[in-house]
């Protein structure tokens, strides 16, 4: 026969107990019972069965388990709590707190009455907007709304303190405050209240959108551009610089610069503009932007005279340039023979054929004709290079070769001689008979063609930059007039500039001082305008002036360049103009002299500049959803008809 339960668990259930409050009365009446092994292998209700029997009835000591307590060794002696009745276990259950509780009423409690008045309330409005209450329909609707979104509140008062006091202040005012005004006029009371809430909501909504403005107005106060002054004035290279690198750069080069000339900014700038019109005050502020100009002008010659010390004018800077091009070429030069006389040691005696040269150049000699056409070439200093060509011995050092080959590049290049395309060609047609004498030569002897070629391509690149006509070098040596060397690396006149003009002094060591004295200079010239577009310093393309500038020097023109653009764009008032802005002065001194000296004031105010060149931050993003969902917290209530309020 099967035992009979010892608690009735079904009871206990009915009561209010949970099966986890069940289990762990039954396990304290089953102390030597493995409840969380026996969880292991079946279910909680089949445990719950099984202690339900098998505890200890009220009175009885739970049964010894020998393991724990073998024979002999003393048992240490347990009270033993009576068996409680379910009716009982589940009174005492409830009167102790529930899990979970909240101040006041449980939880359960707690949930019950945010379903009725929250979404409970909403539904009900919907229902009474379907049977026609549309004035009871929308109370329900906006305070179920309400009391929905009461748990956000707590939330909501963490994030943004102030928007939410002011909301809930004001709305409740507002709600106050539009009921009674609907009730002087007549309203019924269901009417007057849902012009309350209605009040109350758009109330509510003002504060909070006020409240959020709070922090921005106050950091227009401090801060009255905002974070515009850290930023770049423009998106191109020429305009780069922030307000407050352009104003550290200005004060540590003694540039006075206001915040209108810094910034560009509208309001600084009308300030300018109307404070250069003002009857009184006027003049300080013409003579503080002269004061700009003529500093920045003083800067810009100090620039030139870093670039290129001791060079007063474009001549000087021409000469200059044109001097470290011929120093370069006499060192290639030099090399170059060098290298030639060391080719002459390995070849140790082999000699170049010089016959087939002296050939060619007693049949060009021979040829009158062609002498006389040779174009403004001297028909003498012509007659005397084929002379010398034919007089020279059959064979020769390969420095000797060389020797000719250089005087032939000295005559093709040479400043006071006009070569026609006719003389070209015969200097190219000796050129290349010597070419092909000494790689003949060089061919005879193993080993020794590696080092000519090496030597030969390096003459071959002196020929290229300093004697091709198309080579800004070459055009620099044949240019008579100094003052126009400069261009030919620059290229003014033409937009952009190419970077390999540069590289050519680069790969010289030419020193480009002298060219950058003549770049800023032309700057300066130009007032260091944008051209292209807006996009180029001067009509000069970004990759060229990094190509003759370092970083450092680039950034200092660049920021001087953006200072003078900004000091040259004060407002001149024309003489009309001026005629009749004095005109209105002097007839409404209040309300025209009066804000233009202001204006004035302001503009040559070191404090005002000051403040305006004070960087700030963006004001922080209000609580997301708050000046929506504010408002509604104020009206949550729990709605009544009126004849119950």
């Amino acid at each position: 026969m099967a035992q009979q339960p010892q608690f009735d668990v079904n009871a206990a259930r009915q009561s209010g107990a949970s099966d986890d409050q069940i289990l762990g009365y039954l396990a304290q009446r089953s102390p030597n019972f493995d409840v969380q092994g026996a969880l292991k292998q079946a279910s909680q209700a089949d445990v719950i069965n099984y202690l339900a029997v098998h505890a200890s009835p009220p009175g009885q000591p739970a049964r010894p388990d020998f393991s724990v307590n073998p024979p002999g060794v003393p048992r240490p002696q347990v009270q033993m709590d009576t068996m409680l009745t379910p009716a009982e276990f589940g009174r005492r259950l409830n009167e102790g707190p529930n899990p979970g509780v909240s101040e006041g009423a449980g939880l359960r409690e707690g949930l019950g009455d945010w379903v009725a008045s929250g979404p409970g309330q909403t539904v009900s409005g919907y229902r009474e907007l379907a049977k026609g209450n549309f004035v009871r329909g929308q109370r329900q609707l906006i305070s179920g709304a309400g009391n929905t979104m009461i748990p956000a509140l707590p939330f909501l008062a963490a994030a943004a303190p102030v928007a939410t006091a002011a909301t809930m202040a004001t709305g409740a005012a507002g709600q106050y405050a539009g009921q009674k005004g609907a009730e002087a006029l007549g309203a019924t009371p269901e009417q007057a209240g849902l012009a309350g809430d209605v009040t109350g909501l758009a109330t509510g909504y003002g504060a909070g959108k006020a409240a959020n403005a709070v922090p921005f107005l106050r950091s227009l106060v401090k801060a009255p551009l905002g974070d515009m002054v850290n930023k770049p004035r423009g998106t191109v290279p020429a305009e780069s610089a922030s307000p407050m690198e352009l104003k550290a750069y200005a004060d540590a080069n003694s540039i006075p610069l206001t915040a209108a000339q810094a910034t560009e900014h509208n309001l600084p700038r009308n300030l300018q503009s109307a404070g250069e019109r003002a009857t009184v005050g006027g003049t300080a502020v013409k003579q503080q932007i002269q004061a700009s100009q003529a500093a920045v002008a003083q800067h810009a010659h100090d620039l030139m005279d870093s670039f290129s010390p001791n060079t007063p004018d474009l001549a000087t800077a021409g000469s200059g340039i044109k001097q470290g091009v011929q120093s370069a070429l006499d060192q290639e030069m030099l090399n170059s023979r060098q290298s030639y006389a060391a080719i002459d040691q390995q070849a140790g005696g082999t000699q170049v054929d010089l016959r087939p040269l002296k050939q060619t150049a007693q049949k060009v000699l021979a040829d009158t004709n062609f002498v006389r056409q040779a174009g403004a070439l001297d028909q003498r200093r012509a007659a005397s290079i084929l002379q010398d060509i034919g007089n020279l011995p059959d064979a020769g050092t390969f420095s000797q070769a060389q020797q000719l080959r250089s005087a032939l590049l000295d005559a093709s290049r040479s400043p006071e001689l006009a070569i026609s395309n006719q003389a070209q060609a015969w200097l190219k047609q000796m050129t290349s008979a010597t070419d092909n004498a000494m790689m003949a030569a060089a061919k005879s002897k193993p080993g020794l063609e590696t080092a000519f070629r090496g030597a030969n391509e390096h003459w071959e690149t002196l020929q290229n930059d300093f004697n091709n006509p198309r080579s800004p070098l070459a055009q620099i040596l044949q240019e008579p007039d100094p003052s126009k060397v400069p261009q030919k690396l620059t290229q003014r006149g033409q937009v952009g500039g190419s970077p390999y003009n540069a590289q050519l002094l680069d790969r010289y060591g030419i020193d480009k001082g002298p060219v950058k004295w003549a770049i800023a200079g032309d700057l300066f010239q130009k007032n260091f305008g944008l051209y292209g577009g807006g996009k180029n310093l001067g009509g000069y393309s970004d990759d060229f002036l990094r190509s003759v500038f370092n970083p450092q020097e680039l950034s200092a023109l660049y920021k001087t360049g953006a200072i003078a653009r900004s000091v040259g764009l004060n407002t001149n008032p024309s003489g009309t103009a001026g005629v009749m802005g004095a005109y209105e002065d002097i007839r409404h001194p209040i309300l025209t002299a009066g804000p233009k000296t202001l204006a004035a004031k302001a503009t040559t105010s070191p404090a005002f500049n000051q403040r305006l060149m004070t960087p700030g931050q963006a004001p922080g993003k209000a609580v997301s959803g708050l000046p929506f969902l504010a408002p509604f917290l104020q009206a949550a209530r729990p709605w009544q008809p009126p004849d119950k309020k």
